[in-house]
């Protein structure tokens, strides 16, 4: 499945949630479980490192310029959920941080972040997303 095909399906599931329906099976409204171990590698080889501090320090220093103030993981009031993560990975600009200066966090008005809706499979963001959550505390 493509990821624009994935995004597309988690739209309708939510567009569709507030419409007076049976209560879905268990577990129908959430992502595939992924394998955070094969997630860190993700990250690794999609250089996410480069610009995203993550929360274990076990990871190089990010490399970018100016800096992104996106740092994951770590003690949060709420941690993200699948659906936010999956977004934020594959269409970073429907939501920028607040508060940040905006040549911090845009290029000609959209997130500095590309879109990976192309750039990995379905199993691989799964995966991704499972090591993200892996580095929240709360």
């Amino acid at each position: 499945m493509r990821i624009h095909q994935l995004i597309l399906a988690c739209c309708l599931l939510a567009l569709t949630a507030g419409c007076r329906q049976p209560e879905p099976p268990a577990g129908s409204r959430e992502l595939p479980p992924g394998d955070a171990a094969a997630g860190k590698q993700v990250f690794m080889e999609m250089r996410c490192w480069a610009c995203h501090e993550i929360y274990g320090g076990d990871m190089p220093q990010p490399v970018a310029s100016p800096a992104v103030p996106v740092y994951l993981g770590g003690n949060q009031i709420a941690a993200p959920d699948d659906l936010y993560l999956l977004r934020a990975i594959v269409e970073p600009s429907h939501e920028l941080a607040p508060g940040w200066d905006e040549e911090m966090m845009t290029r000609e008005g959209r997130s500095r972040m590309g879109d990976y809706g192309e750039a990995m499979t379905a199993r691989q963001l799964f995966d991704l997303i499972a090591f993200l959550k892996s580095r929240y505390r709360q």
